[in-house]
């Protein structure tokens, strides 16, 4: 009984240490790339960090990048945000809240055109089973090709039944996006 328990033991450390162990930063990563990748084929570009102020910064994982190609031409920006969205169980109407108390994180990105109009919007890991129709492509695509800055979210989005916390999140968030690109136009 202890030598099986000796070898299961051994087996678990080889293939513990042999396995990839992803803790969600390298594995969002994975998925920008390749949302810059669908977004811009047959092109390849690179993404060049861009250093944000922490007073544009509501939670510290969002990020923002320079696209360019390989001759360093640009050809917009990325976005990276966190949003809460509504946990199972209940959640308070804020959907923009910064507490997040009783509402689980997700994780969209937004390509910018150079004119700061989007180009295409993706949520990349939404983790609650509450509001999940915010990550159709469908729903997503009546963002494109449009300065959010001006936009009226009423006027201007169909809203999700079951999933209103979550549009509203992730329209806040697009929405303070506003003072990121506005900030990118001066540099």
């Amino acid at each position: 009984m202890k030598v099986t328990a000796y070898i299961f033991s051994i087996f678990c450390l080889l293939f513990f240490c042999s396995t990839d162990i992803d803790y969600g930063v390298n594995k969002r990563e994975r998925k920008l790339n390749n949302f810059i990748d669908k977004s811009f084929k047959p092109l390849t570009l690179v993404k060049e960090k861009i250093e944000l102020p922490d007073s544009l910064l509501i939670y510290e994982e969002n990020k923002a990048y320079l696209l360019k190609t390989d001759k360093d031409s640009v050809v917009g920006y990325l976005l990276f945000n966190k949003a809460l969205g509504c946990r199972v169980g209940g959640c308070s109407a804020d959907g923009g809240s910064k507490s997040g108390d009783n509402q689980d994180p997700y994780y969209f990105a937004t390509i910018y055109n150079l004119d700061f109009s989007i180009k295409k919007i993706s949520v990349l890991e939404y983790f609650s089973e509450y509001g999940v129709e915010i990550t159709s492509k469908r729903w997503l695509k009546q963002f494109s090709n449009k300065i959010v800055c001006d936009m009226d979210m009423e006027e201007s989005l169909d809203g999700i039944s079951g999933a209103t916390i979550s549009v509203n999140s992730l329209f806040a968030e697009v929405k303070w996006n506003c003072r990121l690109t506005n900030y990118l136009s001066t540099l």
